[in-house]
């Protein structure tokens, strides 16, 4: 009997532990269904939260969102050689970011437009003594990932305005666009949610050398954008009222559309571009109300979709030349107030 009890009370313990173990198994399922559910129905309606959503949901979905990436060929060493940055690069701080107007988002081609700024705010050239240091890293830990981007400039001397500098924002906040080599590729780091912050501010007045390095830092999974927006030395050209032309000018590429005096005028036309501009881009900010500018799609403009823009305060969009007589819309830079 003794033994017969022995045995019951051992099956009866390992049915016990199966049990408890399935539950676990099921309470973990749950859990992690709740999890990876909440964060690609986040990415489903915003697409920068995929990244995040992937990293939650596990190697599934990221097997399949390989599709879009596709095959990567290797490049020639032209392509794979460092000092690729130009010497030139743009701070701009997050005082001077107009944080009313909707930050650019990057399109499909990783394309971000114009920086808003605001009024009688300019980009401010940091020429670099040497050329700049861009690196990005990623690392998994044990429970997430982990990235870092770092830009570093070098500047010569120990000048005033380097020293003032120094002085008054390490620490502060930053939107970075810097140049490649021998292209017209602008590329930009940080926005208003994820800077690039000052992190250390380095002296040297030797026998060595006299210059100010300046190391930028920030910790997100965004890597550098394209910028196809204008670098903005001066105020926006403000167009006529009424005018059905976009008059394009030299060494400016932000124009203003004012609200029309008695009717909704519609844009159609543009004029002062040359075979020169061919690829330069052109933003166009609103400033109507009831009598709202609009251009619309037709044989000066070619909109993404067909669809008309209306020039309404906060409203603005981004056009990249084709030929003097034509502007494409860059996909993404479209914004549209009510």
């Amino acid at each position: 009997m003794k033994k017969q009890t022995i045995k019951r009370a051992i099956r009866a313990h390992k049915m016990d532990m199966a049990r408890k173990r399935k539950l676990m198994l099921t309470l973990f399922l749950v859990v992690f269904g709740l999890f990876a559910g909440t964060a690609l129905a986040a990415a489903a309606f915003d697409t920068t939260l995929l990244p995040d959503a992937l990293t939650v949901s596990g190697g599934t979905v990221l097997a399949g969102s390989m599709a879009l990436i596709g095959d990567i060929e290797d490049t020639s060493d032209k392509d794979a050689a460092g000092g690729q940055i130009a010497y030139q690069v743009w701070l701009v701080h997050l005082s001077q970011v107009d944080q009313n107007v909707p930050f650019p988002k990057p399109n499909a081609n990783r394309e971000v437009g114009t920086i808003p700024l605001k009024t009688g705010e300019v980009m401010y050239n940091f020429e670099a003594h040497d050329i700049p240091t861009d690196d990005g890293k990623s690392e998994k830990g044990d429970f997430t990932t982990s990235n870092t981007n770092t830009f570093v400039i070098q500047m010569s001397g120990n000048r005033d305005k380097l020293l003032n500098f120094m002085e008054e924002f390490t620490g502060g906040k930053f939107v970075i666009i810097y140049r490649e080599c021998e292209s017209d590729n602008y590329f930009v780091m940080g926005n208003p949610c994820k800077p690039m912050i000052l992190k250390t501010s380095e002296r040297a007045n030797n026998k060595e050398k006299r210059s100010l390095t300046f190391t930028f830092e920030n910790t997100t999974w965004r890597q550098p954008y394209k910028y196809v927006g204008a670098i903005v030395r001066s105020e926006p050209v403000s167009l006529a009222a009424d005018t059905d032309t976009l008059a394009i000018v030299a060494n400016n590429d932000r124009y203003i559309l004012p609200n029309g005096t008695t009717e909704a005028v519609p844009v159609t036309k543009v004029s002062g571009l040359t075979d020169s501009d061919k690829g330069r881009t052109i933003t166009v900010t609103g400033a109507g109300s009831d009598n709202a500018a609009t251009i619309e799609d037709g044989a000066a403009f070619v909109l993404e979709g067909g669809a008309t823009w209306t020039a309404k305060t906060g409203s603005s969009i981004t056009f990249r030349v084709l030929d003097p007589t034509r502007l494409i819309e860059v996909s993404g830079t479209r914004v549209q107030t009510a």
